[in-house]
């Protein structure tokens, strides 16, 4: 299973989201593979090598744009899941990113920005949809879009979960996951210590990962 998980926008938590699910799947026993196509940053490259030896071993490498899908590709009769942490960029990139894999899960933080991003990149997502079922009635692709960094008394978090829930439920290509992420100190401090919140992190932290990966493997189970 190929996963990518990307945005147009920088700072949406696309990495931290990455990081947990690969560390979540390892933990189910699985082997994991994360692919960072950010060539600004690296930020999953440079969390794998502050991960100690010790803990649950997740490969990350780096994949350029021009290689992505066919290593991607490659990677996945390798690994169970490879997890590709998406570049933020509205380009050739992210449709490779998207073109790649089998889940797209789109993160969404609780701003008016993120929100018009979220807007202008879906009928995107659509389009790679239909394109890929138009040639192979069996080549699916499914889409998730997931809030993240909520602030649990901030209106504007409220607000922007309405928005987003409506336009997902005018669009059945994309759902909106029941899981949400809220914006807690624990997923940076696992995150410098190369870690993910299941291995170091505060009991609601664990607790919103777990809920995550058990929601997404109930939906892609059923389909």
């Amino acid at each position: 299973m190929i996963i990518t998980v990307t945005t147009t926008k920088g700072g949406a938590g696309k990495t931290t989201i990455a990081i947990n699910l690969a560390v979540a799947y390892a933990h189910q026993g699985k082997e994991v593979c994360i692919i960072d196509t950010d060539t600004d940053q690296y930020s999953s490259i440079r969390w794998s090598n502050r991960r100690d030896e010790e803990e649950k071993d997740i490969t990350v490498i780096r994949v350029g744009e021009d290689k992505l899908i066919k290593e991607a590709y490659k990677f996945s009769k390798k690994f169970d899941v490879v997890i590709i942490d998406g570049r933020p960029t509205m380009s050739d990139s992210l449709d490779s990113a998207v073109v790649a894999c089998d889940v797209v899960i789109i993160p969404v933080s609780p701003s008016v920005l993120e929100l018009d991003a979220f807007q202008d990149f879906i009928p995107r997502v659509k389009k790679i949809k239909d394109m890929r079922e138009g040639r192979n009635e069996n080549d699916t692709l499914t889409a998730f879009a997931v809030l993240n960094g909520l602030d649990s008394k901030s209106n504007i978090s409220k607000e922007i979960g309405e928005a987003i829930r409506a336009i997902t439920n005018k669009n059945d290509y994309i759902t909106l996951l029941d899981s949400k992420i809220y914006n807690r100190v624990a997923y940076r401090n696992s995150l410098t210590g190369g870690l993910g919140v299941l291995e170091e992190g505060d009991p609601k932290a664990k607790g919103e990962i777990q809920a995550l990966i058990k929601e997404l493997d109930s939906k892609l189970n059923s389909k």
